[in-house]
């Protein structure tokens, strides 16, 4: 069964990931994100909006070492502001998460955080990701 997963990004991210100018994303481990969940890319301020989606691709769980070495031999497209955060992580015993991005889609209208709370309930977006319970397919086929 697919699962929706609210990402939250900072613009720059999102856009880059909606232009299909990332492949993996790198995230500290909150929880299994699955092959083929969907996943919701939020835009944090100064947007506040979900610009698109995603479907989730491979997943991998490891301490710094193991996602560097997965995430060289993975991902092609990994830029210097993303080797910046992974470096936080070099001398840390937390669990990271490398996820692939497949089928990136940017939406033709951006659902504004205020539709997310009137809505979906959303009171707040996530500071990295979580599961969100309610369907949200709607949303996926407006494009």
């Amino acid at each position: 069964m697919t699962r929706y997963v609210l990402m939250s990004f900072k613009p720059l991210f999102a856009y880059k990931i909606l232009g299909k100018a990332m492949d993996c994303e790198v995230r500290t481990y909150f929880g299994e994100i699955r092959e083929g969940d969907i996943v919701l890319v939020y835009a944090s301020s100064p947007i506040k909006a979900i610009l698109g989606y995603f479907k989730a691709g491979k997943s991998f769980t490891g301490t710094y070492k193991t996602i560097v070495e997965i995430l060289k031999r993975e991902c092609m497209m990994f830029d210097e502001d993303n080797w910046n955060f992974i470096k936080r992580y070099q001398h840390s015993k937390r669990k990271l998460l490398l996820l692939k991005i497949r089928e990136p889609v940017k939406l033709k209208n951006p659902i504004s955080l205020h539709e997310l709370r009137r809505t979906y309930g959303v009171k707040q977006p996530p500071r990295s990701y979580s599961i969100v319970e309610f369907n949200v397919g709607e949303v996926t086929k407006v494009k």
